[in-house]
């Protein structure tokens, strides 16, 4: 992985999550600069120009303050400016930029962050090396965030114990005599009762504290969908489920992990053209249409007997994929000849 730069942008206010991440991305040996580097007296803007110059990748920290940051919405533009390859993460939920909106981001706080950790583990090999993700490991445990300290609701406000007069009650209590005793006795339980039910519905302890900002289940169409994926678990109901939810599905990233381990082989194959025809369909995309070429996470069908390019030097072994059949594309580019190629994954 040497001589392979990954830059961190990020909000101040993340810092303790960036500091967890970059030694997880150490420790997995990418080479990772963020601003805590910069050495007393250089001049901020240009050593920040400079380290983006000098990356190969970054890795951008979506929070609900980085959204809002103009310095991290600067670092992003002079990246993409750069033609940079730019992988946004998502922390927790926020809004993602409007020049994000396209481009896919690994949501850590629907995937898991150990999880999303691992995704983007293996996205960073497969820019920076050609790795085959499934040669990728990540041992468990390697990424550990910082625990979010437990936080109240924003509209709770400590409660007093309503006052009372209990001097005068006590008072009419030694004057009243017995009877009037036992009635006294009796308001103030249920008062106390009262005051206590009340502060208790507003906070109850420290240790049964519901924590707002973890989100809770819902029971959705969504979940109920998902569930019924995992249970058929084949690749044409994680397809069909991606057809229904798209991008936007906090089950995104889970799906495509499944997919993958579906289809453990990869190669390249020509996406081309044969009688002003493509090779291939789109069988599932998120942008563009038929007559554009696919992008990442695209799946794609041959319409004709195609023949696999395999290993880094394009070796031709007679291997082909049949019409109908289902590919993950992981990578495509233009040659010289503007023929469109793609990397995919098969079965």
């Amino acid at each position: 992985m040497s001589g392979k730069r990954i830059f961190i942008s990020y909000s101040r206010r993340d810092i303790d999550y960036v500091k967890s991440l970059v030694e997880a991305l150490r420790s997995q040996g990418f080479e990772v600069w963020f601003d805590k580097n910069i050495m007393t007296g250089n001049d901020w803007d240009d050593t920040i120009e400079e380290e983006i110059k000098k990356a190969d990748a970054l890795v951008l920290i979506l929070s609900k303050t980085s959204v809002s940051s103009d310095p991290v919405k600067d670092e992003m533009s002079y990246a993409l400016s750069l033609g940079k390859s730019l992988n946004p993460i998502k922390i927790e939920e926020c809004d993602v930029p409007m020049r994000l909106a396209r481009k896919q981001f690994i949501d850590f706080e629907a995937l898991g962050h150990e999880l999303g950790f691992e995704r983007l583990v293996k996205d960073l090999t497969l820019q920076l090396t050609d790795k085959p993700k499934e040669k990728v490991t990540v041992q468990k445990g390697t990424f550990k965030p910082p625990v979010k300290q437990q936080q109240r609701p924003q509209n709770y406000t400590a409660r007093r114990p309503k006052s009372n007069n209990n001097s005068l009650i006590i008072g009419g209590i030694i004057i009243g005599g017995g009877a009037v005793v036992i009635l006294i006795v009796f308001l103030i339980v249920v008062s106390l009762q009262s005051d206590y039910s009340e502060d208790y519905d507003t906070y109850d302890n420290t240790d049964s504290f519901v924590d707002y900002n973890v989100p809770q289940q819902t029971g959705t169409i969504e979940d109920q969908d998902w569930n019924t994926t995992l249970n058929s678990n084949n690749l044409d109901g994680y397809l069909a489920f991606l057809y229904t939810y798209g991008r936007t599905s906090k089950y995104y990233d889970q799906a495509y992990e499944i997919i993958n381990q579906m289809l453990p082989k990869s190669a390249t194959v020509w996406y081309g053209v044969q009688g002003g025809n493509y090779n291939f369909t789109k069988y599932l995309f998120y942008d563009g249409d038929n007559s554009t070429p696919p992008q990442y996470d695209d799946i794609i069908t041959p319409i004709y007997k195609s023949e696999l390019y395999e290993g880094e030097n394009f070796v031709r072994n007679g291997n082909y994929v049949q019409p109908g059949q289902r590919l993950l594309v992981y990578d495509t580019w233009v040659d010289a000849n503007y023929n469109i190629w793609a990397r995919i994954r098969y079965n």
